[in-house]
């Protein structure tokens, strides 16, 4: 091999043209960002781009999931009204005046519609964990005299005395519970706590999750026979949910105050605001905006200034 054809051949081994530009490039121009900055930056993006894919295809699912976990509720067996007798004059008073409801965990449940029979079948609400057995008879206590205190004792009924209480699918037992008894199944729902005192308006809130269950809301009179006004959007479900929130628990009304309500509650100053929910069920607060007051369950409760204001503001009202 001849010097003149080495020369050539270590020249073809060299750089191309390209590759010497570019390396010129890179020593006139050293805060030059490399080639490889793109393929960091697709590192970074591609984690995201699955992240996103995965909720536009997954979250749906997930969601519509749970929203199963919510049993539609059909009423099967319509409710009895039982009888007790009460120590004085030999009278006897229907159990629905003193109310259909269980202790339960230091909160007081009311059976939905006046302690209607549910059809829960396929559910298997038996292969749920037993929460316990009603087996304090509050009426028969009563009966006499309320010596044993049953009223505000955990495990303690009006109704369904022997009956095994389970958590209901869907809900938390905190808001919602099954009871079976003789192969039928009763529904309560939390309304106060067992010494009478109110729950906190935004405890029931979150415990209900009303956000997630209800489908939508209607606004009605004071009949419960008239629907006003309906929101079904999730923004406005939110937005309510959060408003019925801010209430507080009122002070203990005076006579006064009480002869008021009763007043506006039998007026066109009163509304029901029924929150539909998804398992065909609804829970209804009473409402006088006149006297900011508000009821959810066994309690009353003063309605907040933000309250008013977007009820006002939505109804073009000025209470």
């Amino acid at each position: 091999m001849t010097e003149k054809e080495l020369i050539d051949r270590l020249a073809r081994m060299g750089p191309t043209d390209k590759q010497t530009d570019r390396m010129l490039e890179r020593i006139l121009n050293p805060a030059a960002k490399p080639r490889f900055a793109l393929k960091q930056s697709y590192r970074i993006a591609l984690p995201a781009l699955v992240v996103l894919l995965f909720s536009l295809y997954w979250l749906p699912a997930l969601q519509q999931k749970q929203n199963k976990e919510i049993p539609q509720l059909t009423i099967a067996v319509a409710p009895f009204a039982a009888e007790f007798g009460l120590p004085r004059g030999g009278k006897s008073i229907h159990a629905g005046t003193l109310g259909k409801f269980l202790n339960y965990n230091g909160s007081r449940y009311t059976f939905l519609e006046n302690g209607a029979a549910y059809d829960l079948s396929g559910w298997k609400i038996e292969e749920q964990d037993v929460l316990g057995t009603l087996q304090y008879d509050i009426a028969a206590d009563i009966q006499n005299g309320g010596t044993k205190g049953y009223s505000s004792r955990d495990l303690a009924t009006t109704y369904m005395n022997g009956g095994t209480i389970y958590a209901l699918p869907g809900y938390a037992p905190a808001f919602r519970l099954a009871v079976s008894y003789e192969g039928r199944y009763y529904i309560a729902e939390l309304s106060g706590k067992t010494d009478d005192g109110v729950i906190d308006a935004k405890e029931f809130v979150s415990l209900a999750d009303l956000s997630r269950i209800t489908t939508r809301i209607e606004w009605l009179d004071h009949q419960g026979t008239t629907v006003m006004r309906v929101w079904d959007a999730r923004k406005d479900i939110r937005k309510w949910s959060n408003l019925i929130g801010e209430s507080i628990p009122a002070e203990k009304l005076t006579d006064e105050q009480y002869e008021r309500l009763a007043k506006a509650r039998s007026s066109d100053r009163a509304f029901q605001a029924r929150w539909v929910l998804r398992d065909g069920t609804s829970i209804v607060m009473n409402l006088v905006p006149a006297l900011s007051l508000l009821t959810i369950g066994n309690g009353n409760y003063e309605l907040s200034k933000t309250f008013l204001e977007t009820y006002s503001k939505e109804f073009q009202l000025t209470d």
